[in-house]
């Protein structure tokens, strides 16, 4: 096989990890499986020289070589393709400069809105709160009451943060897919 730079081979290496549940551990280790990968002198790519597929390690349930970033990349065109009209998704991105990056996320599905229009308390909560993980930023989320008190999502957003442009923009999108008149307080 040959590899255009390292990224791709480590990739691959993920890839081998999430398929045989097994961890893959880096150098120093006394496990046979072993594998070689150099730079082609001739070209400017990669190819593995040599693989000894053995095993002496067990099975794991979590793999550390499966990170948030390896499956976004290995999901999202599957996730995109299943995505249907039942979904209602916006995305925004930034365009100051010449990389994009993510800005912000609506979903507001088809039956929670349904479920509001038809039997929900016309009245709309909402709340925010802060990721702590990996990508920063405000999960805000619009909840309804149903009959019998219980809360229930109509909507959410993560927001780069919880200010007036990010919550009117919200408030906004949700104002659309409700399609509801906004009554203000006298």
């Amino acid at each position: 096989m040959i590899f255009a730079h390292v990224d791709e081979f480590r990739s691959l290496i993920r890839e081998y990890a999430l398929v045989t549940r097994r961890e893959v551990k880096l150098p120093n280790n006394e496990n046979p499986f072993k594998v070689f990968c150099s730079k082609n002198s001739s070209e400017e790519n990669m190819s593995i020289k040599s693989i000894s597929e053995a095993h002496t390690c067990g099975l794991v349930i979590k793999n550390r070589q499966v990170n948030v970033k390896f499956l976004a990349m290995k999901y999202v065109n599957q996730l995109l393709l299943r995505a249907s009209s039942d979904h209602a998704w916006f995305y925004c991105y930034n365009q100051d400069g010449e990389e994009q990056m993510f800005l912000r996320i609506y979903v507001c599905l088809s039956p929670l809105k349904a479920d509001f229009k038809d039997g929900g308390r016309k009245f709309v909560y909402f709340d925010g709160c802060f990721l702590k993980g990996f990508f920063k930023g405000q999960i805000l989320a619009a909840v309804g009451l149903d009959a019998y008190n219980c809360i229930y999502h109509i909507a959410w957003a993560v927001v780069e943060v919880e200010n007036t442009q990010s919550g009117t923009w919200f408030v906004n999108l949700l104002h659309e897919d409700l399609g509801m008149d906004v009554a203000a307080e006298e």
